[in-house]
């Protein structure tokens, strides 16, 4: 909010909370804290506050649902069956017992229930949750703060980075490198002690200092203030000039200042000064963007000849040749100008479409050209080339000049050392040839559409004018807040998920417009960090890249997790299935399904959920909005895994005496029987409670005085076994990887968890006994190994199955769902071979320069 006049605002009063985006001015300050208009509201909203899921918990919820669902329909059956047939057997046999009967009825509803909370995949949503936080808690180690947690969702999808050039491609530690007034002057920016008069006449530095003062509102003590501006101050300091000295020629009272805005390009400083020859008067001093500044100058101060001359149409074109030549060294051009005034000239009550007053547009006396070099960061070239493997379009947006954006954009790797035409978009003529952004509702032009519709609706006006303009270009120069904001509704409408940078309060429409908005963290105003999804601490680029990687681990954590927990509840509600049907008891009782549920979904959700990411993410496009879950790949694990765990389990519930051996001394009961051994064979005891298809007891006779069966305490073992080797083969979703230990040391927490299953198992069959249904003398060692070598055995079967379905090739093409129309991600970087593919962990060894701006 700005108020320049009382007579632009409906009510003098500016509520709490209020960001000032330009001026100066005294507020009285008569309300704070929750007396406040804001104060009031927050605590509102405190008392209303709910939390907000992200698409990705609230599509795991729904499947969580639908799974759910179908986990109920078993249980249901299941109890059914169980009471089908306890019905017709006391019908049959007419055996009445009450104690019994109801003891029966209610073990059969509580292995329902249990069936119920295994069934449902409650590991969904929390597997969501615990990526998404673990992502956040990392992205703030890579100097990535995150203020909405789906941001680190989001950022997996885009498809196309906006980004600044100030600070985040560069360093943001500005020095001035060259001066021209009639001739290039170079500095050199490492040396410490500078002479002004080697680059300013002595006649003229009164008025060169006091246009660098009077214009700028940043100060080196302390350090605050604009990069481009502290760079000039920088440079007065080498130089030895005393500010507080220089600072007192103003006369305060009479000093006039309209602040530099992305429409105007200039600020100008109307003051009472006292210095040189020119006496005690008003003067005008004007800095801003040459193009602007020159246009309105016709007198030039020559340092050489030491006098005004006019500034004709050959001397503006040898400064606009000096000017475009310094730009073309990616250094940002300033020009400096000034104006003898009348106060009665200095008229505020009329300006133009861009904000300029009149008497700022004509009449000035060219002063210099000012040429402050940023230096690219060393580590942008790398992240670039991994946004370009992960194919990720970056674009440059920037307020510079086409030839300083150009510079950049090729010592950076955006463009090459011939860039095509086309490649490099002007934002003025790209917003007029787009025809700018209209209401989405009635496609007008600052309609009266109110509510939140009519911002989710608003769009450019012409999308194909966009659509061709957009094709192939790498960087849009001159552009101001409103191009950025129109670029990013095209790109969204033309089916791309955008992420962009801005650090000024003029940037703060694109960042909340954008899936992710990028505020900066050093150099941003704090309109920018609050509509911002992320705030980037260090200003740099290289943050960006990393929480692209970020993002695209959340879903291959919800992806690992789905497959391993459809294949595990399917199994296991299948078999449950099976053992009431065929033998009329479960497999696997209440206590065990709890522990089982245990292992499925908190402990494997946290192994997963924590996995670092791996390489073959940066070899992935980006994953589009409408791009399913699950993939065929994990329907191919889902299925195999599951065909496989059913084979080898009822073959062990059917068969089990005839395949499980059996160790230690017989037990023999009253006739002679072994109750150990089956028959005269050296293997297990059937544990079955009944024959199949029969009510012919079979183990049953013997539970209440031997205790639960070695059979069923291998079953469960070895199921225990098998979900441990489908949680290893879960880590890999990528056909053609084949390799599940890859990354395995870096994942301490799936490791963890790993040991504390088995460590956890051990101690159940060994001492849970009767409580976990467990054999009294839990395994022989050797049956320890039986059960380790059914879970994996499915290592060579994941093998199997992803080189069956093939490794998918890179794509990195990013296709537009309206159009078809097809971009190359950073087509125009031309970067060695050796920076095409860049590991992960090469881009987290890249160090970050840490800058106090």
């Amino acid at each position: 909010m700005c108020i320049r006049d009382r007579r632009e605002s409906s009510s003098p009063f500016v509520l709490a909370g209020t960001k000032v985006v330009e001026g100066e001015g005294r507020l009285l300050v008569l309300a704070v804290g929750i007396e406040s208009h804001l104060g009031r509201i927050g605590a509102q909203a405190r008392m209303q506050n709910r939390a907000v899921k992200t698409p990705l918990q609230e599509r795991m919820e729904e499947m969580a649902k639908s799974i759910g669902k179908i986990g109920l329909f078993a249980a249901l059956s299941l109890v059914t069956v169980f009471m089908i047939r306890f019905l017709l057997d006391r019908l049959n046999n007419g055996d009445y017992n009450l104690v019994k009967d109801l003891d029966y009825v209610l073990q059969s509803l509580i292995l329902g229930l249990t069936l119920v909370v295994i069934a449902i995949p409650e590991g969904l949503p929390l597997a969501v949750t615990i990526s998404l936080a673990y992502s956040a808690s990392r992205l703030y180690d890579e100097n990535n703060l995150v203020r909405r947690i789906a941001a680190c969702e989001t950022m997996g999808a885009v498809s196309v980075i906006a980004t600044d050039k100030t600070g985040t491609l560069t360093q943001n530690r500005m020095s001035m490198t060259e001066i021209f007034n009639s001739e290039p002057l170079v500095i050199d920016h490492m040396q410490e002690k500078l002479a002004l008069s080697e680059f300013v006449p002595r006649e003229y530095q009164s008025i060169f200092i006091t246009s660098v003062l009077a214009n700028s509102t940043a100060s080196l003590t302390p350090l605050v203030g604009s990069q481009t501006e502290l760079a000039m101050l920088d440079f007065l300091r080498r130089a030895g000039v005393n500010f507080k000295k220089e600072s007192e020629a103003f006369v305060s009272e009479m000093t006039i200042r309209f602040p530099f805005t992305s429409a105007r390009r200039r600020m100008s400083t109307v003051v009472r000064s006292k210095i040189g020859d020119f006496g005690c008067g008003t003067r005008l001093y004007v800095k801003g963007a040459y193009e602007v500044i020159v246009e309105g100058c016709d007198q030039l101060m020559h340092f050489k000849q030491k006098e005004e001359i006019p500034f004709d149409g050959k001397q503006r074109k040898k400064v606009l040749r000096a000017a475009n030549h310094m730009a073309s060294k990616g250094l940002r051009v300033l020009c400096l100008a000034f104006k003898e005034l009348d106060m009665e000239e200095v008229e505020t009550e009329q300006r133009d479409e861009h904000g300029v007053y009149a008497f700022e547009k004509t009449g000035l006396t060219f002063l210099c050209l000012i040429g402050i070099r940023d230096v690219p960061r060393p580590e942008v070239a790398r992240a670039l080339a991994t946004c370009a493997s992960a194919g990720i379009r970056v674009v440059m947006v920037t307020g510079d000049s086409a030839s300083t954006a150009v510079a950049v954009a090729k010592e950076v790797g955006i463009l090459d050392q011939s860039p095509k035409k086309g490649t490099v978009l002007d934002g003025s003529n790209f917003y007029e040839q787009i025809g700018g952004t209209v209401c989405g509702i009635c496609a007008q032009r600052g309609c009266e559409c109110k509510g939140p519709d009519a911002f989710k609706a608003e769009r450019v006006y012409d999308l194909e004018e966009f659509q061709l303009m957009t094709n192939g270009f790498s960087v849009m120069a001159r552009s101001k807040p409103e191009h950025k904001y129109a670029l990013v509704l095209g790109l969204q409408a033309d089916g791309h998920v955008v992420a962009v940078t801005g650090d000024g309060a003029n940037d703060a429409p694109a960042l909340r417009r954008s899936d992710v908005g990028f505020a900066m963290g050093c150099s941003g105003t704090e309109m920018a960090r609050e509509a911002a999804d992320i705030i980037l601490l260090e200003d740099n680029f290289d943050a960006i890249a990393k929480s692209v990687v970020w993002g695209r681990n959340v879903y291959a954590s919800v992806r690992k997790f789905i497959q391993l927990q459809l294949t595990l509840n399917f199994t296991t509600i299948i078999l449950e299935l099976a053992g009431a049907l065929l033998y009329k008891e479960p497999v696997f009782s209440s206590v065990q399904l709890l522990w089982l549920n245990l292992v499925i979904d908190s402990m494997a959700s946290l192994a997963l959920a924590t996995e670092p990411p791996s390489d073959a993410l940066l070899a992935e496009g980006p994953i589009r909005r409408d791009d399913p879950i699950i993939t065929r790949g994990m329907w191919g694990f889902i299925g195999s895994h599951c065909s496989y765990i059913l084979t080898v389990m009822l073959s062990l519930l059917a068969a089990g005496e005839y395949l499980l051996p059996e160790f230690g001394p017989d037990i023999l009961d009253d006739d002679f029987e072994s109750v150990k051994y089956n028959a005269q064979t050296s293997f297990v005891r059937s544990g079955r409670a009944r024959h199949l298809f029969s009510d012919e007891p079979d183990y049953e006779i013997y539970r209440k005085i031997y205790g639960p069966s070695r059979h069923f305490t291998i079953l469960f073992t070895a199921y225990v076994a098998i979900a441990l080797f489908t949680l290893l083969n879960a880590r890999l979703i990528n056909p053609g990887d084949l390799n599940v230990l890859r990354g395995l040391s870096k994942s301490r927490t799936f490791i963890f968890v790993i040991l504390t299953i088995i460590m956890c198992q051990f101690l159940i069959v060994s001492h849970g006994s009767v409580a976990f249904n467990c054999h009294s003398d839990g395994l022989h060692w050797i049956q320890w190994l039986i059960c380790l070598s059914l879970g994996a055995a499915l290592l060579p079967l994941g093998i199997v199955i992803r080189l069956i379905f093939g490794k998918s090739g890179k794509n990195h093409s990013l296709q537009h769902a309206n159009t078809g129309s097809t971009f190359t991600p950073n087509s125009k970087m031309k970067l060695s071979e050796s920076h095409i593919s860049v590991p992960i962990s090469d881009l987290y060894a890249s160090s970050s320069s840490n800058f106090n701006a």
